[in-house]
């Protein structure tokens, strides 16, 4: 395989996580905030670690985490306070 072959097999891979990401984005929302689906979040990461690399494996976890905050807050979940969702956050990122 030529190196242009192997770098659209690459960038069509990103993708297929962000596809990835996006599904699991849309059913944690359709779920709710109530109920968790986090251990799904762990496809996409799975899925580019195994296929692209662990540097955007680790990029693809910081955004899992932001997606699953941002689709818990439009579902409608309210905090208390500010640091409480910085917090889950992080710990959903160390994950």
């Amino acid at each position: 395989m030529g190196s242009r072959t192997k770098l659209q097999t690459k960038i069509a891979r990103v993708w297929g996580g962000f596809g990835l990401l996006a599904v699991v984005g849309y059913a944690d929302y359709i779920t709710g905030y109530d109920l968790t689906i986090s251990a799904f979040y762990l496809l996409p990461i799975l899925y580019v670690l195994r296929y692209v690399g662990p540097e955007f494996a680790f990029v693809m976890a910081m955004m899992s985490a932001f997606v699953w905050l941002f689709a818990d807050i439009v579902a409608g979940e309210r905090y208390s306070d500010f640091l409480t969702p910085i917090w889950n956050t992080g710990i959903r990122m160390s994950i």
